[in-house]
C-alpha cells in the first residue's frame, strides 16, 4: 500500500506542467532589405532625441511624428550600412578615432572633454563610437 501511495504521488508530481510566463525580449519594427530595425533601437533613438531637446530647451513635434522620423533615420542608416558592407567599405579603428577627434576639435574640446559631454547626455562612448 505504501509503495502504491508513493508511486501515485511521484506520478502526480511528474504530470503537473509548469509554464513560465512568456517574456518579450524585443520586437522587429521594420524589415530593411537583408536586416531589421528593432523596437529597442527606435525607443533608444526617441529617448536620445527627447533628452537632447530637453537639454537644448527645444520644442518637439508629436510623439507619433518623432517615432516616424526616428524609424526613417534608422532605415536610412541601415541601408547605408548594408550598401557599405556590399561595397567592402570598412573603417579602421585609427580612422574612427581620428574622426571623433575631428568632431571634438570642431566643438573646441579635447577628446576627453568630448567623451565627458557624451556621457552627460546619457550615451556611452562605445555606443557613440558605434554610431559614428
Amino acid at each position: 500500500m505504501k509503495v502504491l501511495v508513493v508511486t501515485l504521488l511521484i506520478s502526480s508530481f511528474l504530470t503537473f506542467k509548469s509554464y513560465a510566463a512568456p517574456e518579450s525580449l524585443d520586437k522587429v519594427s521594420v524589415i530593411v532589405d537583408q536586416s531589421v530595425v528593432l523596437e529597442s533601437e527606435v525607443k533608444e533613438l526617441i529617448a536620445v532625441v527627447k533628452r537632447n531637446a530637453a537639454v537644448n530647451n527645444q520644442t518637439l513635434p508629436s510623439d507619433r511624428a518623432i517615432r516616424t522620423q526616428a524609424i526613417e533615420k534608422l532605415i536610412v542608416d541601415n541601408l547605408q550600412m548594408q550598401l557599405a558592407e556590399r561595397m567592402g567599405i570598412q573603417i579602421s579603428d585609427p580612422q574612427l578615432e581620428q574622426t571623433i577627434g575631428n568632431i571634438a576639435q570642431g566643438e573646441n574640446m579635447t577628446v576627453a572633454q568630448f567623451r565627458n559631454k557624451i556621457a552627460q547626455e546619457g550615451v556611452t562612448y562605445d555606443t557613440y563610437r558605434e554610431e559614428i
